[in-house]
């Protein structure tokens, strides 16, 4: 019998579903720039005479528009930071850390799932055995069971881009600031910047910590839903 889930993403089409799926990550850097855009002093600009109705609406639509543009950029993180680190062979699957997690549960998982011989997995390297695994658990309709973990993840890395940019364009105004002996501009910026700095990179460990348990979690179905399907 196919559960709700497996009928509901199977009328529905797979563009839609990925869009719904990625939107709580996505909500932050529209509503960061959406925010930023709207803290920008107009006055004395060419803008200041024009309707708050419609600063507003152009800040809505610039902020959406480079929210994207953020999100976008959230790949970056996982190819340049998450995979080097946790993906196979990577430099911190046996670590121990009190702040980020181990793999170890991770990376036996994986070896599992890519011992099933899944389709495009190639087993000596595991490549392909993500994309694989997670095909195998949609069709099956288990998606829900792996799928929390991966949106907190994705939800916390969208963090990430927002508040490291807003710490260098803060860090700037404050060096401005106190080349123009605006010394309490130049500290209250300056404490801005930090704070943005410190939740930029306090970001990394919620996004690795989910997201090595969406993983984990993931390719342990896969295991199992092979297992089942091989005696039933």
């Amino acid at each position: 019998m196919e559960t709700p889930e497996k009928i509901f993403r199977a009328a529905i089409p797979s563009e839609l579903l990925s869009a719904i799926d990625e939107t709580p990550a996505l909500i932050v850097p529209v509503v960061v720039s959406f925010a930023a855009l709207e803290a920008i002093p107009l006055a004395g600009t060419p803008l200041a005479g024009v309707p708050s109705p419609s600063l507003h609406l152009l800040a809505a639509c610039l902020g959406a528009l480079i929210g994207v543009v953020l999100y976008s950029g959230g790949d970056y993180w996982d190819r340049k930071m998450f995979d080097p680190r946790y993906g196979p062979g990577g430099k911190w699957i046996a670590r121990k850390s009190k702040f980020f997690p181990s793999a170890k549960d991770l990376a036996a998982t994986r070896k599992a799932a890519a011992a099933l011989q899944l389709p495009g997995v190639t087993r000596e390297t595991q490549e392909g055995v993500y994309a694989a695994a997670a095909d195998l658990v949609r069709e099956a309709g288990r998606w829900s069971d792996v799928q929390g973990p991966l949106v907190i993840s994705k939800f916390v890395r969208s963090f990430i881009w927002p508040s490291l940019l807003a710490a260098a364009i803060l860090a700037l105004l404050a060096v401005l600031a106190l080349f123009g002996s605006d010394y309490d501009r130049a500290v209250a910026a300056g404490a801005l910047a930090m704070a943005c700095a410190v939740i930029g990179v306090a970001s990394f460990v919620p996004y690795f910590q989910f997201r090595v348990k969406h993983m984990t979690r993931l390719y342990r179905l896969a295991v199992r839903l092979i297992q089942k399907s091989v005696t039933t």
